[in-house]
């Protein structure tokens, strides 16, 4: 996908839920990944993130468990998956007559999968 919208919102909705520097960027880095699929779920790669953040790995892992906390992110460290769950409304929302279950065929994270199909 070479286009993303995201919300101006967020800004206010991770003000409000608290999340700290680390976790805001973590966030805003997992919506803009080339790496979060259509479905709007992400590999769980925290030296990855460590690096493009300038933040070092347990930091990072803070900010995926406020995320989680705070309910922007459904994350299984299982299977390295991390599910986004507003970016399919901010993105897709039922237009061009997609569903998001179309694109959880892929998940392996029982937990990721059900979240990601409203279950």
């Amino acid at each position: 996908m070479d286009s993303l919208t995201v919300p101006s919102r967020v800004w206010r909705d991770m003000h409000n839920a608290e999340l700290g520097q680390a976790a805001r960027a973590l966030f805003m880095l997992l919506v803009t990944s080339p790496h979060t699929s259509q479905a709007g779920v992400a590999p769980i790669t925290p030296d990855r993130w460590a690096t493009l953040l300038a933040l070092d790995v347990p930091t990072v892992l803070a900010g995926l468990d406020d995320l989680e906390e705070a309910r922007f992110v459904v994350a299984d460290r299982a299977t390295g998956e991390v599910l986004i769950p507003a970016f399919w409304g901010w993105n897709f929302g039922g237009r061009y007559g997609m569903r998001r279950a179309d694109h959880v065929h892929e998940v392996v994270s029982d937990v990721v999968r059900a979240a990601a199909s409203g279950r």
